[in-house]
């Protein structure tokens, strides 16, 4: 979706690519997302729940970003609403190509439905009622990481999984700039990128981005 946003086209052009391609994924990884949602793997596996949670966030600021460059600043009392809105009717749409495998043009659909946003977007600016969802709702809402939850989680994941002296050291060096009353933030953006491709890190890896974009 962000190299979508990145070509040369008019922002409402773009928003339609971004919804043709979720559902183009959708379709692509139909089996996987069936055998999460029957395994129940989602609320009960923690490090996949965190996932989720952030992958949310980044899909609302997505969605809030493209709705913003397509139809200007007069709709920024009302993004929350309308991110809340267009996404349910994404999603509703997918769940159709994941459980019935519904066989339909997704390019010919993402235009459909920026049609009816054009609707939505018009009637909000024309009834001038108050949203339902304050401005920042999203960032509000989201539970912020401290210190001592990321040692913690840290401490235990040195237990129970057996690291390389490389990877021993970068989490040796993240845990003394978060001891300090005020941690170097770019000493452990550094750290950060030797954990990008390592396994078994992923929740650490991503309380550890949280936290640095507080």
């Amino acid at each position: 979706m962000k190299a979508i946003q990145q070509k040369n086209f008019q922002p409402k052009e773009i928003f339609k690519e971004q919804i043709a391609y979720q559902f183009k994924e959708s379709r692509e990884h139909r089996d996987f997302i069936l055998v999460m949602i029957s395994e129940h793997s989602i609320p009960e596996n923690s490090r996949i729940g965190e996932y989720f949670k952030d992958i949310g966030k980044k899909f609302h600021e997505a969605y809030q970003n493209a709705l913003l460059g397509a139809y200007g600043g007069a709709v920024q009392p009302y993004l929350p609403d309308l991110s809340i809105m267009v996404q349910g009717i994404v999603q509703a749409y997918q769940n159709l190509f994941i459980f019935y495998e519904l066989d339909i043009d997704f390019d010919q659909l993402a235009a459909f439905i920026i049609r009816r946003v054009d609707e939505m977007v018009g009637g909000l600016l024309q009834s001038g009622e108050e949203p339902i969802l304050a401005d920042g709702f999203f960032k509000c809402g989201q539970k912020d990481i401290d210190k001592q939850m990321i040692l913690e989680e840290i401490s235990e994941l040195k237990k129970r999984e057996a690291f390389s002296e490389d990877i021993m050291i970068t989490l040796d060096v993240i845990e003394e700039e978060l001891t300090k009353t005020a941690p170097r933030k770019p000493v452990i953006q550094g750290m950060l990128t030797n954990l990008e491709q390592q396994e078994n890190v992923g929740h650490v890896f991503q309380m550890l981005s949280r936290f640095l974009d507080r």
